[in-house]
């Protein structure tokens, strides 16, 4: 259970550190417990101030000057936008300042890691999240490939 918990925080930090998603005084806002839990226990540069709530409030937003929301958009999320622009062949648009720094991690451990923290954590389950379930479980590491493409 530890060990899930630091190979998560692993994949997030690096997933920060390659692709610079959190700069030096960045203004963040951090919507989910998920959320809160890593990047306080990942970010310690002083410099950059996190602003923890339960949901976006746009006032809030515009008020602190905020740069960057944080929510826990997974890799299932990723891959599930991705297939469902690509059969309604249309494009999917995302507000400019989401960061989503979770897109590194499967929907179920992130299940596994509110259940260890007692944390809530609600995936929405539909066709294509049941399709790409029951395709993980017959194939094994096929969300990943499909993140790639």
């Amino acid at each position: 259970m530890i060990k899930l918990m630091q190979q998560i925080e692993k994949r997030v930090r690096k997933n920060i550190r390659i692709n610079k998603l959190i700069q030096r005084n960045d203004k963040l806002l951090v919507i989910g417990d998920i959320p809160k839990l890593f990047l306080e226990r990942i970010i310690k540069d002083p410099t950059i101030k996190m602003f923890f709530r339960k949901s976006i409030n746009k006032d809030f937003i515009k008020k602190n000057k905020i740069k960057k929301i944080i929510t826990d958009y997974c890799l299932d999320d990723k891959i599930h936008d991705r297939l469902e622009s690509f059969l309604d062949n249309s494009q999917k648009k995302k507000p400019l300042n989401y960061v989503n720094v979770f897109n590194v991690i499967l929907a179920e451990d992130m299940l596994e890691i509110a259940k260890i923290n007692n944390l809530s954590f609600v995936r929405e389950k539909n066709e294509i999240n049941l399709f790409l379930d029951k395709l993980e479980e017959k194939h094994k590491g096929s969300k990943y490939s499909f993140a790639k493409w």
